[in-house]
């Protein structure tokens, strides 16, 4: 399941390794707070429109409500 990422920087590993999980599991999603240039979640967001959200810049306690769907 895990994509062979040694010597590579963490956050290109983790771009490809979501993009594996969003290709293997329908119910994968990303919940992005406009850092998805940095975090390297914009490739996601364009192979998995669907299953993508960008909440823009969100308070630390916004976070509950976000997960809990209120």
């Amino acid at each position: 399941m895990f994509v062979k990422n040694v010597g590579r920087p963490t956050r290109e590993a983790y771009g490809d390794e979501i993009l594996e999980l969003g290709k293997e599991n329908p119910d994968f999603y990303i919940v992005d707070c406009d850092i998805g240039k940095s975090c390297k979640t914009v490739e996601f967001s364009k192979q998995f429109p669907r299953k993508h959200v960008n909440v823009g810049i969100a308070c630390l306690l916004d976070t509950p409500e976000a997960a809990d769907g209120g």
